[in-house]
Protein backbone atom coordinates (compact mmCIF):
# COMPACT_ATOMS: atom_id res chain seq x y z
CA UNK A 1 0.00 0.00 0.00
CA UNK A 2 1.10 3.14 -1.03
CA UNK A 3 2.62 5.37 2.03
CA UNK A 4 -0.28 8.62 2.10
CA UNK A 5 1.24 12.28 2.55
CA UNK A 6 1.30 13.40 6.55
CA UNK A 7 -1.87 15.86 7.28
CA UNK A 8 -1.41 18.49 9.98
CA UNK A 9 -4.36 20.17 11.87
CA UNK A 10 -3.64 23.60 13.01
CA UNK A 11 -6.57 25.17 16.02
CA UNK A 12 -6.99 28.61 17.94
CA UNK A 13 -7.69 27.31 21.19
CA UNK A 14 -8.00 30.66 22.23
CA UNK A 15 -10.92 31.84 19.34
CA UNK A 16 -14.44 31.92 20.66
CA UNK A 17 -15.73 29.66 18.49
CA UNK A 18 -13.38 26.69 19.23
CA UNK A 19 -14.60 23.27 20.28
CA UNK A 20 -12.33 20.70 21.52
CA UNK A 21 -14.84 18.13 20.68
CA UNK A 22 -15.37 19.16 17.22
CA UNK A 23 -11.59 19.06 16.90
CA UNK A 24 -11.68 15.15 18.37
CA UNK A 25 -14.86 14.49 15.58
CA UNK A 26 -12.30 16.21 12.90
CA UNK A 27 -9.96 13.95 13.36
CA UNK A 28 -11.91 10.75 14.24
CA UNK A 29 -13.10 11.72 10.67
CA UNK A 30 -9.87 11.54 9.14
CA UNK A 31 -8.64 8.44 10.47
CA UNK A 32 -11.74 6.16 9.68
CA UNK A 33 -11.08 7.43 6.17
CA UNK A 34 -7.74 6.27 6.03
CA UNK A 35 -5.82 10.03 6.52
CA UNK A 36 -4.62 9.93 10.09
CA UNK A 37 -4.00 13.18 11.24
CA UNK A 38 0.22 13.27 11.89
CA UNK A 39 0.17 15.97 13.87
CA UNK A 40 -2.03 18.02 15.59
CA UNK A 41 -0.53 22.18 16.54
CA UNK A 42 -2.22 24.31 18.89
CA UNK A 43 -2.02 27.85 18.19
CA UNK A 44 -0.54 30.13 21.18
CA UNK A 45 1.57 27.34 22.56
CA UNK A 46 3.61 26.84 19.48
CA UNK A 47 5.11 29.03 16.76
CA UNK A 48 3.14 28.68 13.34
CA UNK A 49 5.01 26.29 10.87
CA UNK A 50 7.13 27.26 8.37
CA UNK A 51 6.74 26.06 5.07
CA UNK A 52 9.89 24.90 4.68
CA UNK A 53 8.73 22.32 7.70
CA UNK A 54 5.87 21.81 5.95
CA UNK A 55 7.53 20.55 2.95
CA UNK A 56 10.53 18.40 5.21
CA UNK A 57 7.72 16.35 6.34
CA UNK A 58 6.13 15.71 3.20
CA UNK A 59 2.79 17.53 4.33
CA UNK A 60 -0.12 17.53 1.51
CA UNK A 61 -2.70 19.09 3.53
CA UNK A 62 -2.95 21.50 6.12
CA UNK A 63 -6.68 21.67 8.52
CA UNK A 64 -6.82 25.03 9.95
CA UNK A 65 -10.02 25.79 12.37
CA UNK A 66 -9.97 29.12 13.29
CA UNK A 67 -11.17 32.87 12.15
CA UNK A 68 -10.07 34.87 9.41
CA UNK A 69 -6.94 36.69 10.88
CA UNK A 70 -5.46 33.37 12.11
CA UNK A 71 -5.81 31.61 8.65
CA UNK A 72 -4.14 34.07 7.05
CA UNK A 73 -1.17 34.37 9.63
CA UNK A 74 -0.73 30.83 8.93
CA UNK A 75 -0.61 30.77 5.18
CA UNK A 76 1.70 33.33 5.25
CA UNK A 77 3.99 31.62 7.72
CA UNK A 78 3.59 28.88 5.18
CA UNK A 79 5.46 30.93 2.38
CA UNK A 80 5.42 29.87 -0.85
CA UNK A 81 4.26 25.92 -0.09
CA UNK A 82 2.15 24.94 -2.80
CA UNK A 83 0.06 22.08 -0.61
CA UNK A 84 -3.77 22.28 0.11
CA UNK A 85 -5.67 23.97 3.09
CA UNK A 86 -9.04 22.74 4.09
CA UNK A 87 -10.75 26.18 6.41
CA UNK A 88 -13.02 24.92 9.00
CA UNK A 89 -14.81 27.88 10.26
CA UNK A 90 -13.54 28.85 14.14
CA UNK A 91 -13.85 32.30 13.96
CA UNK A 92 -16.43 35.47 14.35
CA UNK A 93 -16.86 36.14 11.04
CA UNK A 94 -15.52 33.31 9.27
CA UNK A 95 -15.79 35.56 5.89
CA UNK A 96 -13.30 32.61 4.57
CA UNK A 97 -14.85 29.52 5.51
CA UNK A 98 -18.42 31.12 4.23
CA UNK A 99 -16.85 31.77 0.77
CA UNK A 100 -15.33 28.62 0.25
CA UNK A 101 -18.10 26.15 1.83
CA UNK A 102 -20.98 27.97 2.40
CA UNK A 103 -22.58 28.05 5.83
CA UNK A 104 -21.60 24.18 6.07
CA UNK A 105 -20.32 23.92 9.96
CA UNK A 106 -16.69 22.28 10.45
CA UNK A 107 -18.20 18.67 10.68
CA UNK A 108 -19.95 18.47 7.38
CA UNK A 109 -16.89 19.89 5.71
CA UNK A 110 -14.35 17.74 7.18
CA UNK A 111 -16.27 14.44 6.64
CA UNK A 112 -16.23 15.41 2.77
CA UNK A 113 -12.64 16.39 2.62
CA UNK A 114 -11.90 13.47 4.50
CA UNK A 115 -13.69 11.06 1.55
CA UNK A 116 -11.14 13.74 -0.91
CA UNK A 117 -14.67 15.03 -1.80
CA UNK A 118 -13.51 17.93 -2.77
CA UNK A 119 -11.72 20.39 -4.95
CA UNK A 120 -8.92 22.66 -4.64
CA UNK A 121 -7.57 25.45 -6.38
CA UNK A 122 -5.80 29.01 -5.79
CA UNK A 123 -7.77 31.49 -4.58
CA UNK A 124 -7.58 35.04 -4.92
CA UNK A 125 -5.53 37.30 -2.48
CA UNK A 126 -5.21 40.91 -1.92
CA UNK A 127 -1.12 42.05 -1.57
CA UNK A 128 0.02 45.93 -0.50
CA UNK A 129 0.98 47.93 2.63
CA UNK A 130 2.76 45.34 3.68
CA UNK A 131 -0.10 43.10 4.30
CA UNK A 132 -1.75 40.12 2.62
CA UNK A 133 -5.25 39.60 2.78
CA UNK A 134 -7.46 36.47 2.13
CA UNK A 135 -11.13 37.59 2.88
CA UNK A 136 -10.71 41.44 2.72
CA UNK A 137 -9.14 44.84 4.10
CA UNK A 138 -11.02 47.90 5.99
CA UNK A 139 -9.22 50.79 5.05
CA UNK A 140 -10.06 54.04 7.38
CA UNK A 141 -11.41 55.11 10.89
CA UNK A 142 -14.06 53.08 9.84
CA UNK A 143 -11.76 49.98 10.78
CA UNK A 144 -11.77 51.71 14.42
CA UNK A 145 -14.76 49.00 14.71
CA UNK A 146 -12.23 46.25 15.05
CA UNK A 147 -12.12 46.60 18.59
CA UNK A 148 -15.58 46.21 18.91
CA UNK A 149 -15.35 42.94 17.24
CA UNK A 150 -12.70 42.08 19.34
CA UNK A 151 -14.69 42.71 22.57
CA UNK A 152 -17.80 40.99 21.30
CA UNK A 153 -15.55 38.34 20.51
CA UNK A 154 -14.24 37.92 23.87
CA UNK A 155 -17.99 39.07 25.59
CA UNK A 156 -16.94 41.47 27.19
CA UNK A 157 -19.37 44.32 27.94
CA UNK A 158 -17.59 46.90 29.70
CA UNK A 159 -15.34 46.96 26.68
CA UNK A 160 -17.80 46.56 24.29
CA UNK A 161 -19.65 49.76 26.11
CA UNK A 162 -16.36 51.78 25.75
CA UNK A 163 -15.62 51.02 22.57
CA UNK A 164 -18.69 51.15 20.47
CA UNK A 165 -18.65 55.04 21.44
CA UNK A 166 -15.18 55.72 20.54
CA UNK A 167 -15.32 53.53 17.13
CA UNK A 168 -18.45 56.39 16.62
CA UNK A 169 -16.57 58.93 17.24
CA UNK A 170 -13.61 58.28 15.16
CA UNK A 171 -15.61 57.10 12.20
CA UNK A 172 -17.47 61.05 12.29
CA UNK A 173 -14.31 62.76 13.14
CA UNK A 174 -11.67 60.77 10.86
CA UNK A 175 -10.18 62.18 7.33
CA UNK A 176 -11.58 60.54 4.66
CA UNK A 177 -9.82 58.22 2.65
CA UNK A 178 -9.39 58.65 -1.47
CA UNK A 179 -9.43 56.65 -3.98
CA UNK A 180 -7.02 57.45 -6.89
CA UNK A 181 -9.37 57.45 -10.22
CA UNK A 182 -12.60 57.79 -7.89
CA UNK A 183 -13.74 61.64 -7.12
CA UNK A 184 -15.66 60.92 -4.04
CA UNK A 185 -14.16 60.29 -0.66
CA UNK A 186 -15.04 58.12 1.60
CA UNK A 187 -15.02 57.49 5.49
CA UNK A 188 -13.38 54.10 4.66
CA UNK A 189 -13.01 51.81 1.57
CA UNK A 190 -13.45 48.16 1.74
CA UNK A 191 -10.95 45.67 -0.75
CA UNK A 192 -12.11 42.24 -1.41
CA UNK A 193 -10.45 39.34 -3.30
CA UNK A 194 -12.51 38.79 -6.77
CA UNK A 195 -11.56 36.34 -9.24
CA UNK A 196 -11.13 39.14 -11.89
CA UNK A 197 -9.15 41.58 -9.75
CA UNK A 198 -10.22 43.29 -6.25
CA UNK A 199 -13.60 44.68 -5.77
CA UNK A 200 -13.57 47.93 -4.23
CA UNK A 201 -16.29 49.71 -2.19
CA UNK A 202 -16.75 53.12 -0.37
CA UNK A 203 -18.28 52.98 2.89
CA UNK A 204 -20.12 55.56 3.57
CA UNK A 205 -20.68 57.21 7.67
CA UNK A 206 -21.85 60.34 7.30
CA UNK A 207 -25.06 60.72 9.81
CA UNK A 208 -26.90 59.07 12.56
CA UNK A 209 -27.88 56.63 10.22
CA UNK A 210 -25.54 55.56 8.47
CA UNK A 211 -23.78 55.20 11.51
CA UNK A 212 -26.41 53.09 13.49
CA UNK A 213 -26.43 50.84 10.31
CA UNK A 214 -22.55 49.92 10.75
CA UNK A 215 -22.48 49.75 14.15
CA UNK A 216 -25.22 46.83 13.81
CA UNK A 217 -23.69 45.12 10.92
CA UNK A 218 -20.05 44.85 12.72
CA UNK A 219 -21.79 43.49 15.98
CA UNK A 220 -23.73 41.23 13.75
CA UNK A 221 -20.55 39.39 12.46
CA UNK A 222 -20.31 40.88 8.70
CA UNK A 223 -19.21 44.35 8.28
CA UNK A 224 -19.61 44.28 4.41
CA UNK A 225 -23.49 45.41 5.33
CA UNK A 226 -23.48 48.55 6.66
CA UNK A 227 -23.96 50.96 4.06
CA UNK A 228 -21.75 51.47 0.94
CA UNK A 229 -20.85 52.63 -2.63
CA UNK A 230 -20.24 49.44 -4.95
CA UNK A 231 -16.75 51.12 -6.98
CA UNK A 232 -15.90 48.65 -9.41
CA UNK A 233 -13.85 46.06 -9.34
CA UNK A 234 -9.81 46.67 -10.46
CA UNK A 235 -6.40 45.02 -10.79
CA UNK A 236 -5.04 47.55 -8.47
CA UNK A 237 -5.97 50.25 -6.12
CA UNK A 238 -4.21 53.75 -4.66
CA UNK A 239 -5.53 54.56 -1.56
CA UNK A 240 -4.37 58.02 -0.18
CA UNK A 241 -5.27 59.40 3.52
CA UNK A 242 -4.07 62.33 5.73
CA UNK A 243 -1.26 60.47 7.76
CA UNK A 244 -1.01 56.70 8.52
CA UNK A 245 -4.21 54.65 7.36
CA UNK A 246 -5.64 52.65 9.69
CA UNK A 247 -6.85 49.08 8.57
CA UNK A 248 -8.18 45.49 9.03
CA UNK A 249 -6.54 43.07 7.84
CA UNK A 250 -8.64 40.08 7.29
CA UNK A 251 -10.06 41.16 11.23
CA UNK A 252 -7.25 42.23 12.24
CA UNK A 253 -6.00 45.41 13.27
CA UNK A 254 -3.12 47.13 11.49
CA UNK A 255 -2.05 50.19 9.86
CA UNK A 256 0.18 51.63 6.74
CA UNK A 257 1.56 54.81 5.44
CA UNK A 258 -0.73 57.30 4.47
CA UNK A 259 -0.32 56.53 0.59
CA UNK A 260 -1.07 52.38 0.10
CA UNK A 261 -1.17 50.17 -3.02
CA UNK A 262 -3.12 47.07 -3.33
CA UNK A 263 -2.66 44.65 -5.57
CA UNK A 264 -4.81 41.80 -6.97
CA UNK A 265 -2.98 38.40 -6.69
CA UNK A 266 -3.41 34.28 -6.62
CA UNK A 267 -2.64 32.49 -3.16
CA UNK A 268 0.50 30.11 -3.28
CA UNK A 269 -1.67 27.73 -1.62
CA UNK A 270 -4.52 25.23 -2.95
CA UNK A 271 -7.79 25.66 -0.99
CA UNK A 272 -10.46 23.23 -0.49
CA UNK A 273 -14.11 24.34 -1.83
CA UNK A 274 -17.17 22.75 -0.95
CA UNK A 275 -18.32 25.21 -3.22
CA UNK A 276 -16.20 24.21 -5.98
CA UNK A 277 -14.22 27.84 -5.86
CA UNK A 278 -14.25 30.58 -3.95
CA UNK A 279 -18.07 32.96 -3.74
CA UNK A 280 -18.19 36.00 -2.00
CA UNK A 281 -21.36 36.00 -0.75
Amino acid sequence: MTKRAPIWLIANAASGSHDAATIDAVIRLFSRSGRPIARRIPLGLRPLPTGQQARAAGVSLIIIHAGDGTISSVTAGLGDWDGDILVLPGGTMNLLSRALHGDLPSIDIAERAAREDIPSAPIPVISGGGFRALAGIVAGPTSAWGEVREHLRNADLAGLAASVPEALNETLSGDSIAVDGIDEEFEAVYLQPATTGMDVRGIVARNAVDLIAHGWAWLAGDFRKGPSVELGTFPRVVLRHNGPIGLLVDGEKAETRSVATFSADLSSQRFLSCKGGIEWS
